[in-house]
């Protein structure tokens, strides 16, 4: 049993230092069968690439109303006006609703991102020809369903395991723009060393909690304030290559299954009540129905450190969103579930969450 579940992965540096990159392995795991792809620092400037790519005279996009700022920030960089498409509390969206908005606003270029490894996209029309399609991957990154109508897909590998840095951007046709690109070795070393302090101090008990959370925070203020395009680190791509695949698809799975095996109701509310064959999630997320802080807290002081995906982001603050995508906002909580834990963290979970029903019912 891990002494605390979640937030940022941790590294053991060591065992990667003599390891090489398995491009083999590496394309066989992202289902990247062709030669038309690229591997970024980030998912933000992945998809920037793919705008510039684009190349768009009209500069009208459509993205998800309920997204994170890193999703919104390339299409400003990029001058691009932007519409947003709101998702129901299943979080889904039909694609004839789609065609309806790319039509209003006179949209040609729609980015879609099915949710926390569920397929959330529903395929009831076919998407308008007219308009060019980014498929953000990034949650759905192994889950066994895809899209056929996309032009472009990105993805956040580090999202998913332990890499310093990392995203890919593919086309279904060539890339017209070059890519050449150096490797964010500042962000490298900042984040190496805040994985390496982490790993110290989860598994062997040494150092303190805080040296590790600023670097961390570090790392992520060197992301946001990162104006250039980078390719993805040498070290980010050894470990990726080299992730057993198949046993964090399992574990995953196995540890949702574990906590949907129970009851939730004194909580709120499960958003994926049925994990079917296809599914790998990325969190277990759910709807906290009163103080959600003061949940979020207990879990904490309990050593479960369960993010918000995602706080509204300040893009919106002086703009009209639909009610539904405030309340989503409002509510939602993710619960980790990641390959590094099993039964045991997933029962101590369980265990938590049953007390704090019991003294706030």
């Amino acid at each position: 049993m891990k002494k605390e579940i979640g937030s940022n992965f941790w590294i053991d540096k060591k065992k990667f230092e003599n390891c090489i990159v398995d491009n083999k392995k590496l394309l066989n795991d992202l289902k990247l069968t062709d030669e038309n792809f690229f591997f970024f620092s980030t998912c933000r400037q992945a998809i920037r690439f793919c705008l510039q790519d684009i190349n768009s005279t009209n500069k009208r996009a459509l993205i998800p109303e309920y997204t994170c700022y890193s999703v919104i920030e390339p299409f400003i960089k990029e001058d691009f006006k932007i519409f947003h498409y709101p998702v129901d509390k299943k979080l889904d969206v039909k694609t004839s609703f789609l065609n309806d908005l790319i039509e209003q606003y006179n949209i040609d270029v729609l980015l879609i991102h099915p949710y926390f490894g569920f397929n959330t996209i529903n395929e009831d029309k076919a998407i308008q020809e007219n308009v060019t399609i980014i498929y953000d991957q990034t949650q759905s990154m192994y889950s066994n369903f895809d899209f056929k109508f996309f032009d472009y897909k990105v993805a956040s590998l580090r999202k998913w395991a332990g890499l310093l840095d990392g995203a890919m951007a593919s086309k279904r046709n060539k890339f017209h723009i070059k890519y050449s690109f150096e490797i964010d070795k500042k962000l490298e070393n900042v984040m190496l060393e805040a994985c390496d302090l982490k790993y110290k101090y989860m598994e062997h008990d040494i150092g303190e909690k805080i040296n590790f959370l600023q670097k961390f925070q570090k790392g992520l203020s060197l992301i946001r304030s990162n104006n250039n395009l980078h390719r993805m680190s040498e070290k980010s791509l050894i470990i990726q290559s080299n992730l057993n695949i198949s046993e964090l698809i399992k574990k995953r799975r196995d540890n949702y299954k574990i906590l949907l095996d129970f009851d939730w109701e004194s909580i709120g509310e499960v958003i994926f009540k049925v994990l079917n064959d296809s599914n790998v999630p990325l969190y277990f997320p759910i709807y906290v129905k009163n103080d959600r802080k003061l949940f979020q807290n207990y879990l904490a002081s309990n050593n479960i450190f369960a993010p918000v995906i995602w706080s509204k982001p300040e893009y919106f603050e002086n703009k009209k969103i639909e009610q539904t995508t405030q309340w989503i906002y409002d509510h939602i909580l993710c619960i980790p579930i990641d390959q590094r834990y099993g039964t045991e963290d997933m029962s101590r979970i369980k265990n938590v969450v049953e007390k704090f029903g019991e003294s706030h019912e």
